[in-house]
C-alpha cells in the first residue's frame, strides 16, 4: 500500500514594487525635496501613493505586515541590476514568475490611482484573479 505524501503549500506570491527614482542618500535628499517644493511633478506614482514627504505612510506600512504576499522594494537602478534584461514603464509592481519578473502592476495603471485604497484594492483584487502563487 501506498501512502500519499501530502503536498507542499504553494509559497506566497512575491511582488516586487519598483520605484521610478534611484536609490542612495543623494537621491532620496533630491526626491524628498521634490516632493515637497512640487508634488504635481512628481514623477514615482508609486512613492507618491506609498510614502509622505519623509517615511512611508502608516496605513501601508500596517497592511504590508499583514499581507498573504512577500514584499519587495527596489529602485530603478536596482532593477536593472538584479533582472537586466527587464525594462517594464516605471513605477510599477512585477510578480514573481518562474521565468522572472512579469507585470503585475503597471505604470500606466499606477499612475492612474489617486489613493493608497485605490492601491490596496487593485492588488488584493489582481491577487485574487491571478491564484495560486506563480
Amino acid at each position: 500500500m501506498t501512502t500519499a505524501m501530502p503536498s507542499e503549500p504553494d509559497p506566497p506570491p512575491r511582488l516586487l514594487f519598483v520605484y521610478n527614482a534611484d536609490s542612495g542618500f543623494a537621491s532620496a535628499l533630491v526626491d524628498t525635496l521634490h516632493k515637497l517644493v512640487a508634488p504635481a511633478s512628481y514623477t514615482c506614482s508609486l512613492c507618491a501613493l506609498t510614502h509622505g514627504p519623509l517615511t512611508m505612510r502608516r496605513r501601508w506600512r500596517d497592511w504590508l505586515g499583514e499581507a498573504s504576499f512577500e514584499a519587495r522594494f527596489v529602485h530603478r537602478d536596482e532593477l536593472a541590476r538584479l533582472y537586466p534584461g527587464v525594462t517594464p514603464a516605471l513605477p510599477c509592481v512585477l510578480i514573481e514568475s518562474e521565468t522572472g519578473p512579469v507585470d503585475f502592476l503597471p505604470a500606466q495603471a499606477l499612475a492612474s490611482m489617486t489613493t493608497l485604497d485605490e492601491l490596496i484594492e487593485s492588488i488584493e483584487s489582481e491577487l485574487a484573479a491571478s491564484g495560486p502563487a506563480r
